[in-house]
């Protein structure tokens, strides 16, 4: 399964010639047709017809690359959810406390509201 790096496509086709080749991509309808010393003829046969076009070799992702992308882009999401699960604990810290809270308030705002005492409480409990 050979994938194509999503900046190459993004700076060389329109919206529907990337949705082609991704299609193509997802469904290994991606065929080599042609190849030099630097690039590949590659056509994305979907249900929509056949688009041909040229790629250089150094655009293709090695296993090891597409692996690697999974890896970092699942190590993203874990970070996010870990700041967002701290995020919660803190609101709820900040209501046992008393502070009231109004709708969607920034992390800063939310600490801007603490006392001195709440401020060093929060911390040590790892909430800051």
């Amino acid at each position: 399964m050979m994938q194509i790096k999503t900046w190459f496509l993004n700076k060389n086709f329109n919206q529907n010639e990337r949705y082609y080749i991704e299609l193509a991509m997802c469904g290994n309808e991606l065929l080599v047709i042609g190849e030099t010393e630097k690039a590949y003829k590659f056509a994305a046969h979907t249900d929509y017809g056949t688009f041909k076009f040229w790629c250089p070799k150094s655009c293709i992702m090695t296993a090891e690359e597409i692996e690697a992308e999974r890896e970092k882009a699942a190590a993203e999401a874990k970070a996010q959810e870990d700041r967002f699960a701290k995020y919660e604990q803190l609101k709820q810290f900040a209501k046992s406390q008393g502070i009231k809270l109004t709708g969607r308030m920034k992390k800063s705002t939310l600490l801007s509201k603490f006392s001195d005492e709440q401020y060093k409480e929060a911390m040590a409990l790892g909430l800051i």
